[in-house]
Parts: structure tokens; C-alpha cells; sequence
């Protein structure tokens, strides 16, 4: 990932029908195949299956003792539940730390080596979103 990013696989598992289209032991095998053949990028989102996915994918992280085999990414600023409130999508500082902070929790992780930002905003100036990912880092939740 750019020269001075982590080294990932030339493919990466993405994970959004886990939660929606996959049980935990779907995921669990789905996860324990692409170790095995080597990839080492995950990437997923609080928004799919609206945390279900993320929730999934930290329980087959855990059954398979994995964390350490992959450099996992996530996503914020999509809807993490329908109930969420206006505040609790998009690219506002607040929303950015507290989706960061769901994730962390749904994964069961203790930081996240890759954030994305999912939804461009034009209403969230780049400065506030940029001080939130900087805050993120310093605080060790995100590489």
C-alpha cells in the first residue's frame, strides 16, 4: 500500500455477505481459505449487514486465532444501523471516531490498520474528517 503503507497481497477478501449471506461457519472457512492461499488484505464495513458483517468477521477472526495474519480495513461514514440517527452517518469528526469506536468493538480488535473514509462528503470539511483520522492514530486505534 504505497511505499510507506503495509505490504499486502496482490488480492484481498472483501467481506460484505458475511452477516448478510454467510453464517459465522461460512466465514470461519471463507477466512481460514484465503489465509491458506495467502491473501492478507480483509476489508469490510460497519455499514454491511449493518455491523453484522464486522460482528461476524471478529468471531471468525478469534475462533481462528488470525488477527496478526491480516491487515484489516474497515470503513466509516455509511449507516451502522436503521436506526441511526442524521448525526450517526457521515464524515463529521464525531461520527468518524464513534463508527471507528463500533468497529473496534463489532471486530474485537484493539486497532485497525486501514480506516476509509466510504462516503465522500461535501458537507464535512476535509480538515475536520483529516483531525479525526489524526486522533485516531495518535490514539493507537488506526495505523
Amino acid at each position: 500500500m504505497g511505499k510507506n503503507g503495509p505490504k499486502v497481497s496482490r488480492l484481498g477478501l472483501g467481506t460484505m455477505m458475511m452477516g448478510w449471506r454467510m453464517d459465522l461457519e461460512e466465514s470461519i472457512e471463507v477466512l481460514a481459505t484465503a489465509r491458506a492461499d495467502g491473501i492478507t488484505f480483509v476489508d469490510s464495513s460497519g455499514s454491511y449487514a449493518r455491523g453484522g458483517c464486522q460482528t461476524i468477521l471478529g468471531s471468525a477472526l478469534g475462533a481462528l486465532k488470525a488477527r496478526d495474519d491480516f491487515i484489516l480495513a474497515t470503513k466509516v461514514g455509511g449507516r451502522s444501523s436503521d436506526q441511526d440517527p442524521p448525526e450517526f452517518t457521515g464524515l463529521s469528526e464525531f461520527n468518524i471516531v464513534r463508527q471507528c469506536n463500533l468497529s473496534l468493538s463489532q471486530l474485537k480488535v484493539d486497532y485497525i490498520d486501514v480506516l476509509q473514509l466510504h462516503v465522500p462528503s461535501d458537507y464535512v470539511p476535509i480538515e475536520e474528517q483529516l483531525l479525526a483520522l489524526d486522533k485516531l492514530r495518535s490514539a493507537g486505534k488506526i495505523r
